[in-house]
């Protein structure tokens, strides 16, 4: 009896598709942490700008900016997660349904969307020509992309589209989703950028509110400072062979970076002349201790 021949070998698993699976998990990785380094640096920017401080003069780590993300991004976050939860809910809805809807039932609910898309449009196109409307001009344009993208799905779904806009939309869906995708991240970011500053100015302005209250900054120095700033007290105490210690009250810290404090008078208010206190803390001759505030 003669031996059958082998069968053909399984295809290997290919590389190529493995590489596009991680490919597919890694970006949105990467966006959402570029996104979150994004925001904290922002939000640092304005409100360390708020005092005069610009970033460059502080060297901070890119650990800072996540830390400054945690505090705000995660009511957006949860927001978005709820709001794209509904939406895929409703989806599947009308995906089942579609298909036998009345024609003039579909064809409301598609011109429907496309109006909405349009009028969301326009309002994120003029918020961007004129820098007005913040993070509300930036949602209405990414969820006009969306909505464009849906009203299409929903009219190839349906067979609302004429024929010559059916096969145009087929035939680059790539590069229609591809150009729609880029418009949502520019929206993202516009939004993420609006967000992050005025959380910064808002943490800033909470700060300058609660001076007198946040915790102190004891300034010794064996040489006299001269720290100006409003609240700012000195006292000349007596120390050993004669010599004299002085002693800073009235200041408040901001932060610490490279050896260095930046503090505030405890009257510091934006605009009145008051400037940021840099003491530096390497040397022997100056100490800065931390109390509560009063």
């Amino acid at each position: 009896m003669a031996e059958q021949p082998p069968g053909p070998a399984s295809p290997p698993r290919s590389t190529a598709s493995a590489a596009g699976r991680l490919l597919g998990f890694v970006a949105p990785t990467g966006l959402l942490t570029g996104i979150f380094y994004y925001f904290g640096y922002v939000s640092a920017r304005s409100f360390y700008g708020y005092f005069g401080i610009p970033l460059s003069a502080l060297g901070l780590p890119a650990s800072h900016y996540f830390i400054q993300t945690t505090d705000t991004v995660f009511r957006p976050l949860a927001i978005i997660a709820v709001i794209a939860l509904s939406i895929l809910v409703l989806h599947q809805l009308v995906d089942v349904r579609a298909p036998t809807l009345a024609r003039r039932t579909a064809r409301t609910i598609h011109r429907g969307l496309v109006m909405v898309s349009i009028v969301l449009a326009a309002v994120g196109l003029v918020g961007l020509y004129t820098g007005k409307g913040g993070a509300l001009c930036a949602a209405s344009l990414a969820a006009a992309a969306v909505l464009a993208e849906y009203s299409l799905w929903l009219g190839l779904r349906t067979g609302m589209l004429s024929a010559l806009v059916a096969t145009l939309a087929t035939a680059r869906a790539e590069i229609r989703r591809g150009i729609l995708l880029a418009v949502v991240v520019v929206a993202v970011f516009w939004g993420v950028t609006d967000l992050a500053h005025d959380r910064g100015l808002e943490r800033a302005r909470i700060i300058e509110s609660t001076l007198p209250f946040q915790p102190q900054a004891v300034v010794y120095s064996v040489q006299e400072l001269s720290i100006p700033g409003t609240g700012v007290q000195m006292q000349r105490l007596p120390a050993a062979e004669g010599g004299a210690i002085y002693l800073y009250n009235g200041l408040r810290p901001l932060v610490y970076a490279h050896d260095r404090w930046f503090l505030l008078p405890k009257g510091w208010k934006r605009g009145n002349g008051d400037t940021v206190v840099l003491v530096r803390d390497t040397s022997d001759h100056v100490r800065v201790d931390l109390a509560p505030g009063k």
